[in-house]
């Protein structure tokens, strides 16, 4: 028994705060990495991304889910935190050599083959452990610098896409540093001295807390107030809507740029946003400007075979088409900086129910929040007589919605919602069958063969542009008729029938749109103050936080940025 307590006290122990700060690292660490896959998956630019969707075939529900982004952000401030706090603490207890990697260890990893193999020298593991310290914090800097760059929109001259790459692959190298971490900890007989404290360097460890917590308290409140700001200045003459943005106003006022990366089929992923904004009173006017090279309004067209009439689509039917579809832009705003963001919920079926599945998550607030979100689409809202941005909203999660049918979480329109002033121009004759399998026919027919020569020449590729109009509207229609389907195989008729404008809170935003030289610009004008619920009012004296967003023919992949812009009114 003596023997046995003698050996217990000999076991080698390591200093509580190495301990403590060892372990929450690793906590921190393991959550960062769950919740920076999950975003990853849904990256399908970034090098790391396919990995991750990989990899999140085989874990599934292993990984974060929910708020996911906000988790994310969370942990990365920890591991930093952490990180600091460990190099205040080797600093103060005069510790670091243990860490610091020394030329004899150097030559030890790289010695010659006459001192034989590697791994059977006495100094081989002890050496490559410590390699591995100075691995582990520069993945650590490298992964906080490219994470402040992302969030911040500051990627000094490099595109997105590889400053997200970057991030990325220095995650999944931190992935294999842990597991061969554990190996070389295992080797030098030191793993269960990491589960042993003792109370020693208290003092060095509490005073590394204490420096660690304000120097990352003061850059948190930077980084909460450090936000871009959009001034609105009152003018006496308000800008005409006309799409084109060329109002003497615009030039008078300042204008913010947001740089959106990640969205579907845009150059890179990429696309920047110019906002400028005015106000006279009673409305305000918000000019946006964004790149897109090419005007896409092949909104799920009809094609006629020799077979019948198909829809034009690739990913239509799982709610995800990213070829035939309109140029879309969104605008959310929220009276809390956060709180945009917060309605983001990365994951499978989170809300349950018998509804369409949705893999890649949802928008809906946790507590009861309402957050602001217009939504101009170039096809439906854009081609209304006058045109509009849908004025939709997040808020929490809505009932769930009959088998096969699609779920947006919180996401709806502003009431009275539907029904919706524009019409698919296609009845499904197959309804059991998928959309790409499924026979169709037309709602509508033109009223006269004339009608079709406003698309302007036809080019089925997705990504070509389509200068014509591509809707139809309800007065230059007639309903389906087999007597009247004379169309010869190849004919193309627009997928989409205008009838009528939006009505009440979903008619509070008007707005005209034109596509010149590569890029968009719309201009919107709503009421200060709408008076309702489901709407942030503009008032001097109380801030709103913008984000926005670029759909590039695609359904739901918006480019997309984290940083709100500030919009104060003067």
């Amino acid at each position: 028994m003596a023997e046995q307590a003698a050996g217990r006290r000999g076991r080698p122990r390591i200093d509580l705060p190495t301990f403590l700060l060892h372990w929450s690292l690793v906590l921190a660490l393991g959550v960062s990495l769950s919740t920076g896959l999950r975003i990853a998956s849904d990256d399908l630019r970034s090098l790391a991304g396919a990995p991750a969707r990989a990899l999140l075939g085989v874990l599934g529900g292993l990984l974060a889910e929910g708020r996911v982004i906000q988790l994310h952000v969370a942990s990365s401030w920890a591991v930093t935190f952490v990180a600091v706090a460990y190099a205040i603490f080797m600093w103060r207890s005069r510790l670091a050599p243990r860490v610091r990697l020394q030329g004899t260890e150097l030559r030890a990893l790289t010695g010659s083959p006459a001192q034989g193999p590697s791994a059977e020298r006495p100094a081989f593991w002890p050496s490559l452990n410590r390699l591995l310290f100075q691995v582990a914090f520069t993945l650590i800097g490298v992964m906080a610098v490219t994470g402040w760059m992302l969030y911040h929109e500051v990627t000094l001259g490099l595109r997105t896409s590889w400053v997200m790459t970057l991030h990325g692959l220095a995650a999944w190298a931190l992935v294999a540093y842990a597991a061969l971490h554990v190996v070389t900890v295992w080797k030098v007989g030191r793993f269960w001295k990491m589960l042993s404290p003792r109370p020693r360097h208290a003092l060095a460890g509490g005073l590394a807390t204490m420096a660690a917590l304000l120097l990352l308290g003061a850059t948190y409140v930077t980084y909460r107030t450090s936000h871009p700001t959009l001034r609105v200045a009152r003018v006496e003459t308000p800008p005409a809507l006309t799409g084109e943005g060329d109002d003497p106003v615009w030039s008078s006022t300042r204008s913010v740029t947001i740089r959106t990366a990640r969205g579907a089929n845009l150059p890179r992923g990429e696309s920047t946003v110019e906002v400028r904004a005015v106000h006279d009173g009673r409305f305000v006017y918000f000019r946006f400007r964004w790149d897109d090279p090419q005007r896409s309004q092949k909104m799920t067209p009809l094609q006629k075979l020799e077979s019948g009439w198909r829809v034009l689509q690739t990913g239509l039917e799982r709610n995800d088409e990213n070829d035939f579809y309109e140029d879309k832009f969104a605008a959310m705003l929220s009276y809390r900086p956060a709180l945009a963001s917060g309605t983001v919920h990365l994951g499978a079926d989170l809300v349950p129910g018998p509804h369409y599945p949705n893999p890649r998550g949802l928008h809906y607030s946790e507590d009861h929040a309402i957050v602001d979100l217009w939504h101009w689409k170039s096809v439906r809202s854009g081609g209304m007589t006058p045109g509009f941005i849908d004025d939709n909203y997040v808020g929490p999660p809505l009932p769930p919605v009959e088998p096969g049918a699609r779920y947006t979480g919180g996401y709806t329109q502003d009431p009275p919602g539907a029904p919706h002033p524009y019409i698919q121009n296609w009845v499904t004759l197959d309804a059991a069958l998928p959309l790409s399998e499924a026979r169709v026919l037309p709602r509508f027919l033109p009223a006269s063969p004339d009608v079709l020569t406003r698309l302007g020449e036809v080019d089925l590729d997705p990504a070509a542009h389509d200068a014509g109009v591509w809707n139809l509207s309800i007065d230059d229609v007639v309903p389906y008729d087999p007597a009247l389907d004379d169309y010869p195989v190849g004919t193309v008729l627009p997928g989409i029938v205008i009838d009528g404008t939006f009505e009440g809170d979903r008619a509070d935003v008007r707005a005209e749109a034109r596509w010149a030289d590569g890029r968009w610009t719309l201009e919107a004008r709503r009421l200060l103050d709408t008076g309702s619920r489901y709407d942030v009012a503009f008032a001097a004296g109380r801030d709103v936080f913008l984000w926005v967003a670029v759909f590039d023919r695609s359904q739901i992949r918006h480019s997309q940025h984290l940083q709100p812009v500030r919009v104060v009114l003067e």
